[in-house]
């Protein structure tokens, strides 16, 4: 949606707020950053735009993702729903001390009590190692 934040977010933090426009330079800028980007989801059927409107969800496979970059140790969910995917398909993963988790507000428009600031703060924090790496 052009309305999500999660670009500009990462634009903040990482791009001195330049928004990159290219699919593929927003892309270089997570990788610059040493940022993955994964879905807890790799399937589903959605009418809308809403999360509550998914159904028939197929998890993504976080044990091969972790197998082949076990370099990753913090995982960041853009909002609830897609730690709650994750949850039910990775309940293993979740006791495994080697991660930090954190289940972030969405930076969909949808969630519109969190104005950019509030996000850009709940957001930072988890970041913060990224951020201060820079």
């Amino acid at each position: 949606h052009p309305q999500n934040r999660f670009w500009k977010l990462m634009a903040i933090f990482f791009n001195e707020g330049i928004i990159p426009t290219i699919y593929q330079e927003r892309l270089d800028l997570l990788r610059k950053n040493h940022i993955a980007l994964w879905d807890s989801i790799d399937s589903c059927i959605r009418e809308g735009s809403l999360d509550s409107a998914i159904c028939d969800e197929v998890p993504n496979d976080f044990k091969a993702l972790f197998a082949k970059y076990p370099k990753i140790k913090t995982i960041c969910f853009n909002g609830e729903k897609s730690f709650q995917c994750f949850k039910k398909y990775n309940k293993d993963i979740l006791k495994d001390e080697t991660y930090t988790f954190y289940t972030l507000p969405s930076t969909s428009p949808a969630n519109a009590k969190f104005r950019l600031p509030m996000l850009q703060e709940v957001w930072q924090q988890a970041l913060a190692r990224h951020i201060n790496n820079k």
